[in-house]
């Protein structure tokens, strides 16, 4: 992998900590930080058992907008790591190559906060390895974006005051936490319930009940696709017994397919999806990219286009499979991981256009096509929060469905979407010429199944035996590599 985020280039005089021999692309994103960080392993837990001193352990990934930041503001700091190599001894874990980690960890980290995320910065008992303290990410300083957050270095002195003077109350409530821990693995790991009329219509209920009545999706800001809910109504949706839940179910299904479509978390030059919206109205993405969600989002839309006989569904879901093919995929036909977010510390970069830009990459003909269409006129759409002496810019977004667009522009749908294409076409190649976001080259087994799974339901629904073939090319490399 190609690490556009750390600044080893720059510091080539570092010497490399003991993760540079590991092969996970996040985990070498850190083997120059001035951070002693050692890979999860007996080695790292019998230093800390030997010095007496708590573990901290740091999970993320590589494509993870916060875990860069963070390295960044902290382990980049030679102040900061002194404290942390002082008083802990410290663990990176990549969560795509351990998820059996991170799935614990992750557990003791919601049950102590009631949310979770990447970074996740937790603090063990070096004896059985149980937590007693856990977050996300810290900022290294205190300012107005962060507020009245504890600092990193902070939260480092409390904890290692914590485990030299109150002993006894650290290991209770390392015990506590692993007691709960241990409930909640045992809760989600019971065996098969039944399932019944009730159970299935209960589930509608509750989703209809979620759902975003004004910009689609479910529930509020973060927006996260949810196509396991989609899916889930696009199943029931032909066996709803009366027309008012056929139409619920309808109108969930289809306000948030259009609105996830024609928003800024689909990348409208280049196909695919982003991993969220910061906002309510799919707008502002999280900009890195997932297999996985775009593994899912081809099924949705592959089979919405056929269950609704819907073109716009059967373009989003083509151009997903454009994007992995162009982008995601290995020589051999498995797929990669992910994409990052960022390029030069600058979130959604490579992603984002100021009107001049568009009309330099776009023939002179369509400028003004793609000036409307992508409502540039109506003035910049995103600052970047991180970074507000920097210009506003545009996320690409269309105000509708093509379809609709073309009639208000009174222009015929297949005219509109030809045009379309070739607006894109035009920014994707002057895309391609800027710095790229950095590309997560693993190949995860689980992730690659969901692609490939995807790529058959489409060849399925869309009538298309070159997506079934390119599914079989891919579980061909899986298996045999």
């Amino acid at each position: 992998m190609t690490d556009p985020h750390s600044s080893a280039a720059g510091r080539g005089d570092r010497r490399a900590n003991r993760l540079a021999g590991e092969a996970s692309p996040y985990l070498l994103q850190h083997a120059h930080n001035p951070v002693d960080w050692r890979p999860w392993g007996e080695e790292a837990f019998e230093e800390a058992r030997r010095r007496d001193v708590p573990i901290f352990l740091s999970v993320g990934y590589s494509t993870c907008y916060w875990c860069h930041v963070m390295e960044r503001e902290s382990f980049e700091s030679e102040s900061i790591a002194a404290i942390m190599n002082e008083r802990f001894v410290c663990i990176k874990v990549d969560r795509e190559e351990r998820p059996d980690v991170d799935e614990i960890y992750m557990a003791a980290t919601v049950i102590m906060n009631g949310h979770g995320g990447w970074p996740m910065s937790v603090f063990l008992e070096p004896e059985k390895l149980r937590p007693f303290w856990c977050g996300t990410y810290f900022p290294a300083e205190a300012s107005a974006r962060t507020g009245n957050r504890p600092t990193f270095p902070q939260i480092l002195m409390g904890i290692s005051s914590a485990w030299k003077d109150q002993r006894k109350d650290v290991l209770a409530q390392a015990e506590q936490i692993a007691a709960d821990v241990g409930q909640h693995l045992a809760a989600e790991s019971r065996g098969r319930a039944d399932v019944g009329a009730e159970q299935v219509s209960r589930a509608v209920s509750q989703l209809i009940n979620m759902f975003d009545r004004v910009r689609g999706g479910f529930g509020q800001a973060p927006k996260f696709p949810q196509p396991v809910f989609l899916e889930y109504l696009l199943a029931v949706r032909p066996r709803a017994t009366d027309d008012s839940t056929a139409d619920a179910i309808d109108g969930a299904v289809r306000k948030t397919l259009d609105r996830m479509m024609t928003g800024g978390i689909h990348d409208q030059a280049g196909g695919g999806f982003h991993r969220y919206s910061v906002d309510a109205e799919w707008l502002v993405p999280h900009f890195e990219k997932m297999l996985y969600d775009n593994a899912q989002l081809l099924a949705v839309y592959a089979a919405a286009a056929r269950y609704y006989s819907d073109n716009e569904y059967e373009r989003a879901a083509r151009r997903i499979v454009e994007y992995i093919d162009r982008e995601m995929t290995r020589d051999d036909g498995a797929f990669y991981s992910a994409q990052d977010a960022e390029i030069n510390g600058r979130e959604g970069l490579n992603y984002l256009w100021t009107p001049d830009e568009v009309r330099a990459a776009v023939p002179a003909e369509l400028v003004d096509f793609a000036i409307a269409a992508y409502g540039l006129d109506k003035g910049p759409n995103f600052q970047d929060p991180h970074h507000e002496d920097e210009p506003a810019r545009n996320i690409l977004r269309l105000a509708d469905r093509p379809d609709r667009l073309a009639r208000a522009m009174q222009v015929a749908p297949e005219v509109f979407r030809e045009r379309l294409d070739a607006v894109n076409e035009a920014l994707l190649a002057a895309r391609a010429g800027r710095k790229q976001p950095g590309l997560d080259d693993k190949v995860i087994t689980a992730w690659n199944a969901m692609m490939i799974a995807a790529l058959a339901v489409a060849g399925r629904e869309l009538g298309d035996a070159t997506l079934t073939d390119r599914a079989e090319r891919a579980m061909r490399a899986v298996l045999e590599h």
